[in-house]
């Protein structure tokens, strides 16, 4: 692996900024820039290999090298942060304009935080109109899901097999598939919904999130996610992962609101606080009881939003 001094100068090339490895204010050690900060006419400015740190001698400014290449590229400090972690990988072969192209492409999303396309399970069966399979109607019956919404989100079955008398629901991401949940039919099994393919983290994304413009509903499970519309999604759980955190950033949101399920108040305040200083409005609708928004509905939810 390359040493860190050495992965600075290939950014900082990749980005065409200039620097120094020796002279005046260069440090053993540091790769010097032009301060962004400060009205720095030389080059005080140094990244120390060992700490991946900043200093400007001139006017004191410090911080990670991540906030300094986001002041020197115009990047947020969140993409600064996925290029310096794989950097290697997916920018290694990439030009100055491939860079800055990368993170307007839901693909360029995928590879930047390392997603791996998956095959949804043996004995798939897609859900059309036509389909025949009792198991199935008598669930959404049960759970008030219209077959119009199913077909929408691509949803299969599977008759046999590893996920028998289960629907497959897919997960994608840039409109590819990357995990998948299989919902029990029957309403007998121990498992309600197993997650696959079994090497796959769920949590690193979010359900139904190639919809999002500059709204974002998080909510904890598809379900809620399909009773509450296209400008939410889901996260599969209380709990934001640092790549679900990173997907959300990217959005570059006006809006983001946390409707997770009732009871769940402070740990939707937990995640608020990390978004705050990057997202305009943040608010956390507190839902009754134990209920979820599949249980209430959305126009309770929208109401419940107002009064926020």
């Amino acid at each position: 692996m390359e040493s860190n001094k050495q992965k600075i100068i290939n950014i900082l090339k990749h980005f065409e900024i200039e620097y120094w490895t020796h002279g005046n204010n260069v440090s053993v050690g540091s790769v010097n820039v032009q301060c962004p900060f400060c009205s720095d006419t030389s080059n005080h400015c140094g990244v120390f290999q060992d700490t991946m740190l900043f200093n400007c001698w001139r006017c004191s400014t410090r911080g990670s090298f991540e906030y300094l290449l986001s002041e020197l590229t115009h990047f947020s400090e969140a993409e600064c942060t996925k290029i310096v972690e794989d950097f290697d990988s997916v920018f290694r072969e990439s030009t100055i304009n491939q860079i800055r192209d990368i993170f307007n492409k839901e693909e360029a999303i995928r590879k930047c935080i390392g997603v791996e396309v998956v095959d949804l399970p043996e004995f798939f069966e897609k859900i059309t109109l036509d389909i025949k399979f009792p198991l199935l109607f008598n669930y959404l019956k049960r759970r008030c899901i219209s077959l119009d919404i199913v077909i929408k989100a691509r949803c299969g079955i599977c008759r046999v097999g590893d996920y028998a008398n289960r629907m497959i629901i897919p997960i994608f991401l840039g409109d590819a598939v990357v995990a998948y949940q299989a919902a029990d039919l029957t309403g007998r099994a121990e498992v309600k919904y197993r997650t696959g393919p079994k090497d796959i983290h769920i949590n690193d994304y979010l359900y139904n999130y190639d919809y999002i413009s500059k709204k974002m509903r998080v909510v904890e499970g598809i379900l809620d996610a399909w009773a509450m519309g296209e400008d939410t999604v889901a996260t599969f759980g209380t709990h934001v992962t640092e790549r679900q955190r990173q997907l959300i950033l990217n959005k570059d949101l006006d809006e983001l609101i946390f409707a997770w399920d009732g009871g769940t108040w402070f740990d939707a305040r937990r995640e608020s606080e990390f978004f705050a200083p990057f997202i305009e409005t943040i608010k956390i609708v507190e839902l009754p009881g134990d209920r979820d928004p599949d249980e209430i509905g959305r126009e309770v939810v929208l109401e419940l939003e107002k009064d926020i």
